[in-house]
């Protein structure tokens, strides 16, 4: 049997997992909604495809509409508009690079349109997976025991900073 014979099952369980034809907890239709959303961060997406229909599908984003932003970002979307227009083709080859010069834009243009700039700190902030959040986890479940279950919220935070960020003490 070929290889490609032996993947027919893995990416059939993929598309159906990205078009929502699998059991409900294993779709990522929500997901790949939400990250095609959220390209109207990246100015050169924005300038082509941002415009007050684009802003309604973002009501879907549950910390922007929690939040009230997008009427915000309809009122200031020619301003963003107008800035994105101007922006400079951002090279996607390097994932680092490109992140770096999107963040650089935002920083260097983010105080012109507020609500834009809020909204994106927001969805960057948003984590694409939980493995960030398990990774926590394992680690104060490493570094506190059963017996140290009541200590406290500072030494906790202090001690999950410096072994997240390999730092020793001293």
């Amino acid at each position: 049997m070929a290889i490609c014979d032996r993947l027919v099952p893995g990416f059939e369980y993929l598309e159906a997992r990205i078009t929502g034809t699998c059991d409900a907890q294993y779709s990522l239709v929500s997901m790949y909604e939400l990250c095609d959303l959220v390209r109207v961060f990246d100015p050169n997406f924005a300038a082509a495809h941002a415009n007050p229909a684009f802003l309604d599908c973002m009501s879907v984003i549950t910390p922007l509409n929690a939040l009230n932003m997008l009427d915000g970002m309809k009122q200031e979307l020619p301003l963003y508009l107008a800035a994105a227009a101007s922006a400079p083709a951002f090279n996607k080859g390097s994932v680092a690079d490109y992140t770096e010069a999107i963040l650089k834009w935002w920083r260097t243009n983010g105080s012109s349109f507020k609500a834009w700039a809020l909204a994106a700190r927001v969805v960057f902030a948003i984590s694409p997976n939980s493995a960030s959040c398990e990774r926590v986890f394992a680690l104060l479940k490493r570094l506190f025991g059963e017996q140290q279950m009541s200590s406290l919220a500072d030494l906790v935070q202090a001690a999950l900073m410096l072994n997240y960020n390999n730092r020793a003490v001293g």
